[in-house]
């Protein structure tokens, strides 16, 4: 088969972070994506542009005082456009932390004779003896 722009995006994963959290707050960006995915299928443009809404299943009123829920509908686009063989990439594992966020037991961050005690026990030591 003949490599397109539409089965070289077909072949990659769907990142749901990023289609839930970036591509849902911003209205061009959402527009211009699920443009370009209805050109890619080679929609008829006018039936692409009554479609479009209908992948932005958000709840933007919730109770009071809560933010609002950004929700894209996978099963639509998996079904209009993946032919239902979507794949969702793997959720990435977190960050390491960095290491000045952890201390030991006693709080300390390089331990017990590192050099964060080691500095504090002295400035401790001349504090009271001045």
């Amino acid at each position: 088969p003949q490599r397109t722009i539409l089965t070289d995006y077909l072949a990659k994963c769907v990142d749901q972070d990023f289609y839930n959290n970036v591509l849902l707050r911003n209205q061009s960006w959402y527009d211009f994506t699920m443009m370009t995915i209805g050109n890619m299928k080679g929609e008829d443009p006018t039936y692409w542009a009554q479609m479009t809404p209908m992948f932005n299943i958000s709840k933007k009123v919730l109770a009071e005082g809560e933010p609002p829920l950004y929700l894209f509908n996978f099963s639509l686009l998996n079904e209009s456009v993946f032919d239902f063989k979507m794949q969702f990439c793997p959720t990435p594992s977190p960050p390491p932390e960095p290491s000045m966020s952890f201390g030991n037991q006693d709080g300390w961050v390089d331990g017990e004779d590192g050099a964060a005690r080691l500095g504090a026990q002295r400035a401790t030591a001349t504090r009271w003896a001045a």
